[in-house]
Parts: C-alpha cells; structure tokens; sequence
C-alpha cells in the first residue's frame, strides 16, 4: 500500500513490482515478500477481468523472485536465550519502548498469535475472571478460545490499561499519521523494535516466540493435548471431533506455570527456582 497505493493501476509495471518485492526480501521477510506477490497475483488478475488493467504486471514474476521457496521454521528460544533477551529489553530502556516489552512478555506467557494479541480490544479481556476471549475473527482456524490470565499477566495488562490512555485497544497506534492505517499498533513495530535491539542472539522472528513458549510448556511437562489447546490449533485425526471439553483447568495451570517460568528467568532465578521447578514438573 505505501509503495503501490496511489499508482494509476496501469501504470505499474513488472519490474517495478519485483523491485519491491526484492526490498520487502531485503529487509529480513521472505515470507511477507510472498504473501505481497500473491496478493497483488490475485488483485491485478481481478483487475484485468474487470478492465482496469490491461495485463497482469504481476502474472510472470515467480517466488524466486521475491522470497524463495518457503521452509518451516524450526527457531526457538532456549530459556537462557529468553533470559538474555529480557535483559537486554530492560536495560535498552526508553530505546526499545516499555509497550514493546510488555508485548514481547505476554507473547511468550500466552503463546499467542501476535495479532491475536496486537488488535485486542480490552473489551475481550475479563480481568476479575482472568480470562481473555479471542474472537473466532482474529483466529487463523475461525474458531474462538478463552485463554487463562496468570497473575504476573494481569499485572502486564493493567499497566497497559494506563499507558492505553482510554483507548479501545490494549495496544494503540502510537503516532496519529498510523492511525490511517491501523487502529491499533502496527504488525511490524515490534518485530522492528525486537530487529534494532542489541540482544545478541541468533536471528529469530516475532512468531518464533510463540515456539519458544511451545518449547517452554514442553519443558514443564504440560500435555501435548493441553499445549495444542493453549496455542489454538485442532488435535490431529478425530481428537478434536471427540474432545471438545477444552481442559480449561489443566490449560489455566499450564499457563499460571508459563507465567511463573518467565518472572523466575526474568529475575534471574533461572540456575535455582526454574531448573527446580522444571524437574518437579516433569518428575509428576
């Protein structure tokens, strides 16, 4: 949109579009470089079927071209990873923006989506009940799910209640010129803020933190079945068909125990409290 948005639509050319795709994969996002080259596929093709283009500049350009051939990521981080990284967002400061550091806290206390999180409303969160309902709108399977609030995670949000300043969304546009856009913060401002810290640490992306709190449940000895629940996604063969209970209890405890996991790392108890509480977990 910013590049492209008030272009004449027959005035766009290939090379034009593959220059942008080259930035977009350029700054560090194959996979969004592909997402823009299939949009603009099937928005030209439109397009042309209604006469307003008179070819398709996007038609011939291949995924070569603009991100490459996509492969699973497999990137998680490590808890002393996370510790390091917690470290280096507080002592950062100002530079890297308390709001982002809350947002990196809850991604990984509840293995969210980051726009799950990012387009919340405070509408959705019941903080008497520690509950958060996600509306099936903002779900990649369109199927809403209550995710529990730990109490190191109530404490995030109510201090980002204040910062919102009586905004409807947890996590408001900061500058009024984003605001045309998005309502809420902008999907690439922690991602840039996280890119621009000095943390030391192998590159990883912002959806590499929802397998890093995967990876962490794992290590507490929380079910695969109760993990899979927490993250949104639906049991393999006909499990999902056949448990529909939600295991709303075991899914609070996994995520009270998340919670606990990341205070411990944060305040640096991670060689005596976490590995001791990860031991008891996986003993039980």
């Amino acid at each position: 949109l910013p590049a492209l948005g008030k272009c004449n639509t027959k005035s766009v050319t290939t090379p034009e579009m593959t220059r942008l795709l080259a930035k977009i994969n350029a700054s560090g996002r194959p996979s969004i470089a592909n997402d823009a080259l299939r949009h603009m596929k099937a928005m030209f093709a439109y397009g042309e079927a209604l006469g307003m283009v008179d070819r398709n500049p996007a038609e011939r350009i291949k995924l070569e071209h603009a991100g490459g051939q996509e492969k699973s990521r497999t990137r998680a981080l490590s808890t002393a990873e996370i510790a390091k990284l917690l470290k280096a967002m507080r002592e950062a400061g100002t530079q890297f923006g308390r709001d982002n550091e809350l947002a990196v806290k809850l991604l990984l206390a509840l293995a969210c989506r980051k726009m799950e999180l990012f387009a919340a409303k405070w509408e959705e969160f019941d903080l008497s009940n520690n509950l958060w309902r996600i509306p099936a709108t903002r779900i990649k399977t369109r199927e809403s799910r209550e995710l529990a609030l730990a109490p190191a995670v109530i404490e995030w949000l109510q201090e980002l209640k204040v910062r919102a300043c009586g905004s409807d969304y947890v996590f408001p546009a900061r500058r009024e010129s984003k605001r045309k856009r998005f309502p809420h913060v902008s999907p690439d401002t922690t991602w840039r803020a996280l890119h621009d810290l000095k943390h030391g640490l192998e590159a990883f992306t912002v959806h590499d933190l929802r397998r890093s709190s995967r990876s962490l449940m794992a290590d507490i000895g929380v079910p695969f079945d109760v993990a899979e629940k927490i993250l949104g996604h639906k049991l393999p063969g006909v499990a999902h068909v056949y448990d529909r209970g939600g295991s709303r209890e075991q899914q609070r405890s996994a995520l009270n125990r998340l919670a606990q996991v990341l205070v411990e790392i944060e305040t640096g108890c991670l060689q005596a409290k976490v590995v001791a509480l990860l031991r008891s977990s996986n003993a039980a």
